[in-house]
């Protein structure tokens, strides 16, 4: 049982981390492994399923066969949509754990200035609250659940499907009336919201607004 349990991570971390080196006894490699040493009797299954009251048309069979046994590196076969999500879900992490470091940098380079203007604190309080922002982003992305990523990529239902959707990430600030030695002086909470790519363009450009959840959300910036 604690095999089976190790070889599908429930939280994302674990399989970002899986990445690298390549091991095909971890997640995504196990997956992708079985899935090609299946891929004959997994695609005939499938055909065969939703082959009744009527057969599927031979445009679809050649689309699915393409998507099930494409070439590694075709776009629009099953493994590349799986390691290109895997891989920029990747980026991203690494961009927010850099821009983290970057605040560190100069947070620390402004407690050692002598000189310290009159916005000195509303400025370092301002630095701090950017990166307690960006630490509650990259929580929220370790802690995804596994299956919540093949959603997010269109490879199961969701709000956008078949089209894979746009995630915005939203953090909300709330000052702490009490603040303990060592505490963040805000707690955070952090919101997803999807559009598809047809919606997205518009609505979750940055300093758009729009309204999801009970909340009017505005777009000061955009991660990448």
């Amino acid at each position: 049982m604690e095999t089976e349990k190790a070889s599908l991570p429930r939280k994302l971390q674990q399989v970002l981390g899986n990445l690298e080196p390549y091991n095909e006894k971890k997640f995504p490699y196990n997956f992708l492994l079985f899935i090609e040493n299946r891929q004959s009797a997994l695609f005939d299954g499938f055909v065969k399923m939703f082959s009744l009251p009527e057969p599927l048309q031979s445009e679809t069979i050649n689309n699915l066969k393409a998507f099930v046994e494409g070439e590694r590196n075709h776009e629009g076969s099953l493994r590349y949509r799986i390691m290109d999500g895997l891989h920029g879900l990747k980026k991203e992490l690494d961009s927010l754990k850099g821009k983290v470091q970057s605040l560190n940098k100069k947070v620390r380079a402004m407690e050692k200035d002598p000189a310290k203007d009159k916005n000195y604190q509303d400025d370092i309080a301002n630095l701090r609250r950017e990166k307690e922002a960006l630490q509650a982003l990259i929580k929220h992305i370790n802690d995804r659940d596994t299956f919540n990523f093949f959603t997010d990529e269109g490879l199961i239902p969701n709000y956008a499907f078949p089209q894979a959707g746009v995630i915005l990430r939203s953090v909300i600030y709330r000052k702490k009336e009490k603040v303990q030695e060592g505490e963040s002086s805000y707690d955070t909470w952090v919101y997803e919201y999807e559009r598809s790519a047809v919606n997205a363009i518009a609505e979750l450009a940055p300093e758009n607004q729009f309204y999801a959840g009970g909340r009017k959300v505005k777009v000061d910036q955009i991660c990448v």
